[in-house]
């Protein structure tokens, strides 16, 4: 009898348990501390954080999936931030998909399944194909609601503000932008992270009202940046992290200055974009600085320039953008310095070298033109509208094949504690025989 119970006791627990359960975090602290030391990496030094992050976890004695997965994730995002090596990004993020399984319940494993599925419609946005890349989003946006966790559902606004705003379409990028930001502000941990994405966030909302001609909400969000980075940096003045990334904010200052100058050079004030302009590119074209903020800047330098009828000037700004771009290739920044170069020589009335200034920049710009036009043309509310409803028929499908599943298994336990009950009843009648046999046995002794 009790070994009968105990078995259908084992078949009841196989039934209702969860095909995975967490491998620990025992190594939490310490995978926590390399990646933190990781974040310090800044300028140059960002080339070293693969092979630094490679031997610092070659230190930890059987990491876990969790931890591993937590190292692929930083890479692949590592490696498509800052080194633009989208090949390697991809191979990360999958590898985070192969430590992880999908089907998981537990939130932590969740939002760094999702991130690498994001991070994988990131990749396929900077190849062009932008019909997959969205699928990726939705289904990393699904991942995300999972955890019930607010804070993860800037990963996928943020990335819908930029697809909006890589089409123009500034004002529907605006919203999105905000919620980030504000999904953000509740967010208690990672700090340093949460304000480099927040000051970057008002910065991004700057430039949309900057492209919409909205100029006194362009100024106004670039000095809402500039307040929020002095607040920030006064409130952590003890903070090491802080403290470590002095040239992250500088360099970040510089560029929502820039951002600025854009702003107040189109609203008529030439002196004090200028003033601007040549303070981003002081401070951006330091060593060790990413020279891409100190080139965007030259350029927005150049057109002021040229709007001054300052020829001599810009034509010194075109030849040291020129041999800036020698050094770091830049695909945008070159079609722009193109096309500065053709005002340049329209503005100076020399025909003939205009002509082959303007020639070459509409070669450029035709080649750009063909490889982004899928996405300017992509709806993609109606792509996710399209999704959504795809997603939820396929839901509906699996939910009637598990119902079917479990409806088989629920037959298949039934029966078997059926003859359960049907051996326990004809082994209880047998011993009551043979008990009965016994006694009258005993009786005729």
């Amino acid at each position: 009898m009790r070994k009968y119970s105990i078995i259908l006791g084992w078949l009841f627990s196989l039934a209702c348990s969860s095909p995975y359960r967490p491998d620990g975090e025992k190594n939490a602290a310490r995978v926590q501390q390399i990646l933190a030391t990781a974040d310090t990496y800044t300028g140059a030094m960002v080339d070293r954080i693969p092979h630094f992050i490679d031997s610092a976890f070659r230190q930890i004695h059987h990491p876990s999936r969790f931890d591993m997965a937590r190292k692929y994730d930083y890479l692949a995002s590592c490696y498509f931030t800052h080194q633009k090596n989208h090949k390697k990004a991809w191979a990360y993020s999958d590898s985070v998909l192969s430590v992880l399984p999908d089907s998981t319940r537990f939130p932590a494993y969740i939002k760094i399944y999702a991130r690498a599925v994001l991070t994988q419609g990131d990749v396929l946005i900077s190849e062009g194909k932008f019909n997959d890349a969205i699928l990726y989003y939705y289904r990393g946006r699904q991942f995300m609601l999972k955890t019930k966790d607010t804070c993860n559902f800037g990963e996928y606004s943020n990335r819908i503000a930029m697809l909006y705003y890589t089409q123009g379409r500034y004002r529907d990028a605006i919203p999105y932008f905000k919620e980030t930001f504000n999904v953000k502000s509740r967010c208690p941990e990672y700090l340093w992270l949460r304000f480099t994405e927040q000051q970057g966030q008002l910065n991004n909302i700057a430039w949309c009202y900057s492209n919409l001609g909205q100029l006194d909400s362009a100024v106004y969000y670039c000095d809402s940046a500039l307040r929020y980075i002095d607040r920030a940096v006064r409130q952590h003045r003890n903070d090491p992290v802080y403290t470590k990334q002095h040239a992250y904010i500088q360099t970040a200052i510089a560029v929502i200055n820039g951002t600025k100058g854009e702003a107040l050079r189109l609203k008529g004030d030439g002196k004090a974009a200028e003033q601007l302009f040549r303070e981003t590119i002081r401070v951006t074209g330091q060593k060790n600085y990413d020279p891409s903020f100190a080139q965007r800047t030259m350029l927005r330098l150049i057109l002021l320039l040229l709007e001054q009828h300052r020829f001599p000037e810009a034509r010194e700004q075109l030849i040291q953008l020129r041999q800036s771009l020698d050094k770091l290739p830049n695909i945008h920044h070159e079609l722009l310095w193109r096309e500065r170069q053709w005002f340049y020589y329209d503005g100076l009335k020399e025909t003939l070298p205009a002509f082959t200034a303007l020639k070459n920049y509409l070669r450029l710009k035709d080649s750009l033109a063909k490889a982004t036009s899928p996405l300017r043309v992509i709806d993609i509310q109606n792509q996710f509208n399209n999704i959504s409803r795809r997603y939820e028929l396929t839901l509906l499908k699996k939910y009637d094949e598990l119902k079917t599943v479990y409806l088989i298994i629920a037959i298949i336990v039934f029966a078997m504690a059926l003859i359960i009950l049907l051996l326990v009843l004809i082994n209880n009648r047998r011993s009551k025989r043979q008990i009965a046999e016994l006694n009258l046995s005993l009786i005729h002794i």
